[in-house]
Parts: structure tokens; C-alpha cells; sequence
């Protein structure tokens, strides 16, 4: 466990509790959480969202680091937050694919 809280930057927080982290390290928290199971794939259903601009930092950090050992299908509607760390782009509308992109 101490070398997924390295991995993801919560370092010295430890014995912090959930509740007294700041919304951004819950966020990373989250993460954390999920990679205690060892995935391949990891979901991150709107990571940024309420961030500030250095929190969505941090997190666009970690995505970009957790993506080079493992799969992440991010859902995210911040177009800026999709195109700074995704490889492949799949729009949907109810269900059905409206547009692809591979970069």
C-alpha cells in the first residue's frame, strides 16, 4: 500500500483521514483505491471535475503516469481534459458512437 500512496502523491498523508483531505486528494484518493486491486484497466468517471487548475494538474499528471503501466477509459466532458491525455477519442450520444478519433 505505501507504494501505491508514492505512486499516486499523497506521500505524508497517510494518516490523514478521507474526510480531512482536500477534494482534489480525495480525487487522487479514488485512484489510489482502484489500484489496490492491481487492474489492467482502470475507470476514472470525470477525474477533473470541480478541480481547480492546479488540482486538474496533478490529476492530468497522474493520468499521463498511470497510462503508461495500464489501461484507462476516462469519461470526461472537459474537451481540453480528453485531448491533453487520450490516445483514442470515442464520442457517444445515447448509447451509439457519433465520431472517432485516434491520435
Amino acid at each position: 500500500m505505501p507504494a501505491i500512496v508514492e505512486r499516486v502523491g499523497l506521500s505524508g498523508k497517510e494518516d490523514v483521514r478521507a474526510k480531512d483531505l482536500s477534494y482534489g486528494d480525495n480525487k487522487i484518493l479514488d485512484a489510489a483505491i482502484a489500484l489496490t486491486s492491481d487492474p489492467q484497466v482502470i475507470l476514472l468517471d470525470e477525474p477533473t471535475s470541480g478541480l481547480a487548475m492546479r488540482e486538474t494538474g496533478r490529476m492530468l499528471d497522474l493520468i499521463h503516469k498511470l497510462s503508461e503501466q495500464l489501461t484507462i477509459l476516462l469519461v470526461e466532458h472537459d474537451m481540453n481534459v480528453v485531448f491533453s491525455v487520450s490516445r483514442r477519442i470515442i464520442v457517444m450520444e445515447q448509447g451509439k458512437i457519433i465520431a472517432e478519433a485516434c491520435r
